[in-house]
């Protein structure tokens, strides 16, 4: 029993028939039922509206109506019913006609009338019969609410995806849903269902795909995943990615697409290897080795790109080149044994702070002389956790050379700062007649008497003669005239030298005379050359770098590379600096720069993060951070390299959207679904599966 009376509302205008119906009702023992009766079309109609009985029984010829239609007009309004319909006996026509207004079961009035008021027998078979149809009528009602309820819950999750689906049968789309009709830019599914597939595929496209659908048709081995560029109805070409099964469609054989838009992604993949084409094309330029590094989990480490200049340095054989890829052993045998140890210990170093590496030591020229490098590299972790160096070796050969020369000649002059450090001399008369040992050391003279009695114009310049003998006149002559200036001098051996000097006029023995103060600048002046050549060098490789670096302290941008500014959208980077930081990141990714500044690591790194950054259009793009303090221009500062992951974050969030929906597709199917490999061993089921 249900544990509530079953409510039936019957229809008929057969006062003995609606008796006996109650009667025989009365003879049902394992349920019991609330009937209600009308006896008119019209007082049918409104007690059918209200939906208010379990069962509805209808004879199906009333006097002031038909009974098929007041269920034809109820089940196409959504009434759940069930319906029973009362027929005359043999009418097979009417009875069928009865089963497809909507009706769950009939039943012939001749039949239940006559067991209406039988008596004897333990069962009357017209209760019996009556219970039996009201129950299956029921059932059938209880079974069609929850497919209906399945289907609408399947649909909206096949609507609602965004994923287009489409059945294509004989290269026809019979079934498509919203999104597949986005993707192709119509609006809505009725302009694709019933068209051919072909019309959304590129022409060159087309031969390709009809041998993959003929040979999944056939039953043979084709490819379940693949792409291919598609046309949309504006006529403008898109590349989608699409999952391809074959399925039974309305007892035929069909195959169900679901496809993705990966036009996106197949435009940054353009862009990347666009770049990447680029960079090489700049690194193959660049007067140094450019090197690409991996390591690899296993620990290993392997060269999948050395430029040209790099190769023709080291010497490197085809054969090696061939193995780089694999192998960085030949890299690694063209270091000094020394100084092997030191290489991989940096590299080491790079990998688990993920920070710079940088490396000086000695590797073997394809001369077979050994010269000083200096590598230099930033770390980057790839998706499948492999770590990648991109950078730069410098032969720095001849400037180690110059250190070591400007060593000795600082070792030199230690040895006269005992005495004195400067030179000091008096001219009159455009002639020395007083000089100090610094003196005679700075222009190369054994002491002193070698320069005392001389003309300094001999230890001047060619070319600086005249502007040092301009100001010494205009001195002498009481005008303005600078005291302190520098000139390139002559050594006793007739290399040349910079010297600083200061001036004053003074009185020598009555006369007047002039004290001059001097400094061989030779060493600072090479040494702010080279300093201005290594940061030249370094202001290209962070110009040149793909990746946006910035410096910033207080809140405010102190420095910004080109690929920074173009990264947020900005054409002049120097527009940025003096800005606030903030300005250029969402609230939630401020709040989480700030957080991280308290993870700052040991040798100075912050944590790297994710943040959602935002350019002067509105536009928003997440980058991924690897910030460490420095010091910049004699102050703590925050130096930041930022790598646009903006795709890779959409690929990610797509991959869980569609991994989500189609484990609630599965989830949800009525059939149980597995899929077993080639061994037959059962990979994945869903829950209708687990049920079996």
């Amino acid at each position: 029993m249900t544990g509530r009376p079953i409510s039936i509302l019957l229809v008929e205008d057969e006062h003995d028939f609606a008796v006996a119906f109650e009667a025989i009702l009365g003879e049902i023992k394992c349920e019991q039922y609330d009937l209600d009766h009308v006896d008119t079309f019209e007082l049918a109609r409104k007690m059918i509206s209200a939906r208010r009985h379990d069962v509805y029984v209808v004879d199906y010829k009333l006097a002031d109506g038909d009974g098929l239609e007041l269920i034809r007009e109820a089940t196409s309004s959504g009434h759940p019913g069930p319906f029973i319909v009362l027929t005359a006996r043999g009418n097979r026509e009417v009875d069928q006609r009865a089963m497809d207004a909507g009706a769950a079961d009939y039943l012939d009035k001749t039949v239940v009338g006559k067991f209406a008021f039988a008596e004897g027998g333990d069962v009357n078979p017209g209760a019996d019969l009556l219970e039996r149809s009201i129950r299956y009528a029921m059932e059938r009602a209880r079974d069609r609410a929850e497919l209906k309820a399945s289907e609408t819950q399947f649909r909206s999750l096949i609507e609602g995806s965004i994923q287009g689906i489409n059945v294509v049968k004989d290269g026809v789309m019979v079934f498509a849903n919203q999104a597949m009709a986005d993707i192709f830019g119509y609006a809505g599914t009725q302009d694709i269902v019933g068209t051919q597939i072909n019309d959304r595929i590129a022409p060159e496209e087309h031969e390709r795909l009809l041998a993959f659908r003929e040979a999944r048709l056939r039953g043979e081995d084709t490819p379940a995943q693949y792409e291919f560029r598609g046309i949309r109805k504006d006529g403008k070409y898109i590349w989608v990615q699409v999952f391809a099964h074959s399925i039974t469609w309305e007892d035929e054989p069909a195959i169900l697409v679901t496809l993705i838009d990966i036009t996106a992604r197949k435009q940054a993949e353009e862009a990347l290897r666009e770049s990447q084409e680029r960079f090489y094309q700049m690194a193959e330029n660049i007067p140094a080795t450019v090197f690409e590094f991996v390591r690899s989990s296993d620990g290993s480490y392997r060269a999948p790109y050395i430029n040209r200049i790099g190769v023709d340095y080291m010497g490197l054989t085809s054969d090696e080149l061939e193995t780089l890829p694999d192998s960085a052993a030949p890299i690694f045998e063209r270091m000094h044994p020394d100084d092997q140890d030191s290489f991989l210990k940096a590299l080491g170093n790079s990998n688990q702070s993920m920070t710079r590496f940088d490396w000086q030591g000695r590797g073997k020229h394809a001369s077979g002389d050994w010269h000083w490098l200096h590598g230099f590299a930033s770390p980057r972790k790839l998706e499948n956790g492999e770590v990648m160096w991109n950078g730069v070796i410098l032969d720095i050969h001849k400037q180690r050379q110059d250190q070591e020369a400007l060593r000795q000649s600082e070792a030199r002059l230690r040895s006269v700062i005992e005495g004195s450090i400067q030179g000091i001399n008096v001219l009159k008369d455009g002639v020395t007649v007083f000089a100090n040992q610094a003196m005679a050391d700075i222009f190369g003279y054994a002491g002193p008497q070698e320069i005392i009695g001389t003309q300094p114009i001999d230890r001047i310049a060619p070319e600086e003669r005249e502007r040092i003998l301009a100001i010494r006149e205009a001195r002498l002559r009481g005008e303005d005239a600078p005291t302190q200036y520098e000139y390139r001098g002559i050594r006793k051996d007739g290399t040349y030298i910079w010297v600083q000097i200061f001036v004053n006029t003074i009185t020598w023995e009555d006369e007047p005379a002039t004290l001059v103060t001097l400094i061989d600048i030779t060493a600072r002046n090479r040494a702010e050359n080279a300093l201005r050549d290594s940061e030249r060098r370094y202001r290209e490789l962070i110009e040149y770098s793909l990746q946006g670096v910035s410096v910033n302290r207080d809140g405010k941008f102190l420095f910004c590379s080109q690929a920074m500014a173009r990264m947020f959208g900005i054409d002049d980077p120097q527009t940025m600096v003096d800005r606030d930081v903030d300005s250029f990141y969402t609230a939630e990714s401020n709040a989480r720069r700030i957080e991280r500044r308290a993870n700052v690591l040991k040798d100075g790194t912050l944590v790297p993060a994710q943040l959602e950054a935002v350019r002067p259009d509105g536009a928003r793009f997440w980058v991924e951070s690897f910030t460490r303090k420095v010091d910049w221009q004699g102050a703590p500062a925050y130096f930041s390299v930022h790598v646009d992951i903006t795709e890779r974050k959409r690929a990610e969030e797509a991959l869980k959207k569609s991994e989500s929906h189609l484990a609630s597709i599965l989830d949800t199917a009525g059939d149980g679904i597995v899929t077993m490999d080639d061994a037959c061993i059962v990979q994945s089921f869903n829950k209708a599966a687990e049920h079996i």
